[in-house]
């Protein structure tokens, strides 16, 4: 079984030559990570380094409200922890602090909202809706409101998101080339002045195919465009 639980209070614990660890989550709930527990088989799994890296995050304080990702088999009566795994991703660790902090109805409903929600981003993902649409919108702004990391869930679908790399057509004439300079800055009104103050052509300059092409590329590396 695995179960993401965020740390409320954490200590370490010794006793007879031998040290553990002790966590308390946002439920109030106890977790032992014991350094050497029995699996569901009865082999023994061994948790040093783990068990390590808690003590010392302990002890810089830095365990405190962070998310672990728990492992646990049953043995006997007891769930003994198999795995412990430090939960990175802040989207999920916040998550999962405020399902724990939420009881009966609020819970079903929060599942409910939470199903829906990972629904659509399932749906941004793959391009099905737009970030920028009416839906892709709502489910952004619904995690805004209960998350506070709202640049990683963008981030997230961004980077999910497939890449549509888009051609620019090279502007073959005269009207192509200033039609395309507005475009790129909508705030020349003017483009024909705005060569000559930029790029020294003049009224009487022809602005033949050759020229366009010339016009184009030195624009392209002047202008970052």
């Amino acid at each position: 079984m695995e179960k993401i639980i965020s740390i409320k209070e954490s200590k370490v614990v010794e006793k007879d030559n031998k040290d553990w660890v002790e966590l308390t989550d946002a439920e109030g709930k106890l977790h032992r990570v014991f350094r050497s527990v029995q699996n569901d088989d009865g082999a023994w799994v061994h948790l040093d380094k783990e068990v390590d890296m808690l003590k010392s995050k302990i002890e810089d304080g830095t365990l405190n409200g962070l998310a672990l990702k728990l492992t646990k088999e049953k043995k006997g009566k007891f769930w003994n922890v198999v795995g412990v795994e430090l939960v990175k991703d802040i989207f999920v660790a916040q998550a999962a602090e405020k399902v724990q902090k939420q009881t009966g109805q609020d819970r079903e409903d929060s599942i409910e909202s939470q199903v829906a929600f990972k629904g659509m981003i399932e749906l941004l993902v793959a391009g099905i809706i737009k970030p920028d649409s009416i839906e892709g919108r709502t489910t952004i702004d619904w995690a805004l409101g209960r998350l506070n990391p709202a640049v990683e869930i963008v981030s997230v679908i961004e980077k999910a998101t497939p890449k549509i790399a888009i051609v620019e057509e090279e502007p073959k004439n005269a009207k192509e080339l200033l039609n395309w300079i507005v475009s790129k800055d909508p705030s020349i009104k003017m483009p024909r002045t705005w060569l000559n103050e930029n790029f020294a052509v003049d009224s009487k300059t022809v602005l033949n195919p050759e020229k366009v092409k010339e016009l184009y590329e030195a624009i392209k590396i002047g202008m970052g465009w």
